[in-house]
C-alpha cells in the first residue's frame, strides 16, 4: 500500500513541471501562430496588390491592341471607301466619251 502511494507521488511530481510548463509554451505558440497569420496577411495583400497591377497593365495592353486594330481597320475601310474620281466630260461633243463614263460608274 506505501509503495502504491508513493509510485503515485513520483508519478505526480514527475508530470507537475510539464503540466506547469506547458501553458507558457502553449502561449508563445499562439503567439507565433499570430505572428504568422499577420504575416500571412500582409503576404496576401502584396499578392493581391501585385496581381492588381499585373491586370491592370494587361488591359492597358489589350486596349492599346484593340486601339491599334481598329484604327488599322479603319485606315483599310477609308482606303476601300475611297473610291477614283473619274472625271467625265459633259460637253455635247464628247456623248461617247460621256456615255463611257457612266457605264464606269455604273
Amino acid at each position: 500500500m506505501i509503495i502504491i502511494i508513493i509510485i503515485i507521488i513520483i508519478i505526480i511530481i514527475v508530470h507537475l513541471p510539464r503540466t506547469s510548463s506547458s501553458p507558457p509554451s502553449k502561449q508563445k505558440h499562439l503567439k507565433k501562430n499570430k505572428n504568422e497569420i499577420k504575416q500571412n496577411k500582409e503576404s496576401k495583400k502584396e499578392r493581391t496588390l501585385k496581381i492588381n497591377i499585373i491586370k491592370e497593365k494587361q488591359k492597358i495592353k489589350k486596349t492599346s491592341k484593340s486601339m491599334r486594330k481598329f484604327s488599322k481597320t479603319k485606315n483599310t475601310h477609308t482606303k476601300k471607301n475611297k473610291k477614283q474620281k473619274i472625271i467625265c466630260p459633259r460637253s455635247e461633243s464628247d456623248l461617247g466619251a460621256e456615255n463611257a463614263c457612266d457605264s464606269l460608274l455604273g
